[in-house]
């Protein structure tokens, strides 16, 4: 599953990332970091921050990734 945000985030299109993980997209460390953090969550139910890099390699996270809300 994926949405337009993450698609640009990612510099793909939906065709490249529909039916891939996270270790198909990413190096491997950063994978297992998303994994990580993806479990942690489900376990507390809560919310976890991510600080990555985008397709530019522009650090990002929850203060600097941009609001595709309208």
């Amino acid at each position: 599953m994926t949405n337009n945000a993450a698609l640009e985030f990612l510099g793909a299109t939906r065709e490249q990332v529909i039916g891939h993980t996270d270790h198909d997209l990413f190096p491997v460390m950063q994978a297992e970091y998303f994994w990580q953090q993806d479990d942690a969550v489900m376990k507390l139910r809560a919310s976890a921050p991510k600080i990555i890099a985008d397709a530019s390699g522009q650090k990002c996270g929850p203060k600097t990734a941009p609001s595709y809300d309208s």
